[in-house]
């Protein structure tokens, strides 16, 4: 079928304006790529009027449900992607940013115990939150906590920094990937579930410390 007519088609299915959870999309152009394997593209630009948090592998998913609908209208298949302009990625509005960083705020030392032949040994890294960041991946995106380290305990008694920056170091390595979310910033799941454009099964999200003087 003519691209142009799957556009005019595709507009009258959907509308010119898609909403999902208030943000704002817009079929843009379709096309075909691929030598030997054609594909049929979708490409959708995105409107953000309302400044909501969202994640482009999710909204990506939330509009694969309606083209897939659409795909049982014309019977053929699509793939969607979003225009070249469209910055991909993990966005959060500033409500979202100021809850993030209060968890962190509330995050006055970092806590780890190591095991040793004498027993058990404290470790606590004092510091404050300077930024915050984020990673992504197709399926998957972290939130860092940008944490300045001023002072760290061993037992309750000040000792070397560095050292113990190089033993939590050690110690993560040995725990498992989700210790950090679970253990010092889990507060953070119970807010994104707020959010159902970063929020889904399939979407896997981490919490990390970076530390950095």
């Amino acid at each position: 079928m003519e691209q142009e007519k799957i556009f005019k088609l595709f507009k009258k299915f959907a509308g010119d304006v898609i909403d999902l959870h208030g943000l704002k999309l817009s079929l843009t152009a379709v096309g075909k790529r691929g030598m030997v394997n054609e594909k049929n593209i979708m490409y959708f630009d995105i409107f953000n009027p309302n400044k909501l948090s969202y994640f482009t592998p999710l909204v990506a998913d939330d509009l694969n449900d309606i083209v897939e609908s659409f795909e049982g209208y014309v019977n053929e298949k699509f793939y969607v992607e979003f225009d070249h302009d469209v910055n991909k990625g993990v966005f959060f509005n500033d409500k979202l940013l100021k809850e993030i960083k209060r968890v962190f705020d509330n995050l006055p030392f970092i806590y780890f115990q190591v095991h040793s032949s004498m027993g058990p040994i404290d470790y606590r890294i004092y510091g404050k939150t300077t930024a915050i960041s984020t990673n992504w991946d197709s399926d998957e995106f972290s939130i860092n906590n940008i944490f300045k380290p001023t002072k760290a305990t061993r037992d309750g008694e000040v000792t070397n920094i560095k050292k113990v920056l190089k033993y939590y170091d050690d110690f993560l390595g040995r725990v498992e990937t989700y210790w950090e979310s679970e253990h010092l910033y889990s507060e953070l799941d119970l807010i994104l579930t707020d959010y159902p454009l970063l929020h889904a099964d399939w979407v896997a999200t981490y919490y990390y410390t970076k530390f950095k003087f």
